[in-house]
């Protein structure tokens, strides 16, 4: 389970997308908050989900925020890929790009060290947009705000996940983590041996380095 405080924004979002958005969320943390619902919506996602899913609560400064369009899922361990970006030193929010969402919804984890010198509203932030980070945020540090594509963490429209969410989220959580650890091999230092061997070979495939002749 991942630390994070994770809230949920309902707004205009039908029965089926926000539950399937709580279905893919609920593996990597212990309870989500939901936005801009009715009591009935919530009443139906208490008797399915149980304590894990409530009416939105106090904000937590202790944790790292993370606020989610409910038509979005999340496939596996893109939590917690989404909640180390905002432990970069400096770091206020990380936001995800998805091009099917609109100008008012908001797919972003606010990081923690931000949140303990915040003196807003929870509810403020579930609606924060690009707007409120000009007027929050650091103007000189390159760090403050960063910008993610959805399919870097493992991030997509409930829509686009096809007829089988679990499955979709536990292949491309494995196919995510295996790129991260191939990638780590080829920048350490196993990696440096490998690309000179990948060189060698291509140097022999391409006849070697001319021999003097005597």
């Amino acid at each position: 389970m991942v630390d994070v405080q994770v809230v949920l924004n309902a707004g205009g979002v039908s029965a089926e997308e926000l539950a399937a958005s709580v279905s893919s969320l609920l593996p990597s943390v212990d309870r989500l908050e939901v936005a801009h619902t009715d009591v009935a919506s919530l009443s139906v996602l208490s008797e399915r989900f149980g304590a894990a899913v409530g009416p939105l609560d106090s904000l937590r400064p202790d944790l790292p925020l993370l606020v989610v369009p409910a038509r979005v899922a999340f496939a596996f361990g893109a939590v917690r890929r989404l909640v180390s970006h905002t432990q970069v030193p400096g770091r206020c929010v990380t936001r995800v790009f998805l091009p099917e969402l609109s100008e008012a919804e908001h797919l972003a984890c606010w990081s923690s060290s931000f949140l303990r010198l915040y003196d807003g509203s929870l509810s403020s932030l579930v609606n924060a947009g690009v707007s409120f980070d000009r007027r929050h945020l650091s103007h000189s540090s390159p760090r403050a705000r960063s910008w993610l594509p959805a399919h870097s963490v493992g991030v997509a429209m409930v829509s686009d996940t096809g007829d089988d969410l679990e499955r979709w989220s536990r292949r491309t959580g494995v196919t995510l983590d295996a790129r991260r650890v191939w990638g780590s091999a080829v920048r350490g230092p196993a990696g440096g041996v490998r690309r000179r061997l990948v060189r060698r070979r291509h140097r022999r495939g391409r006849g070697g380095a001319a021999r003097s002749v005597r």
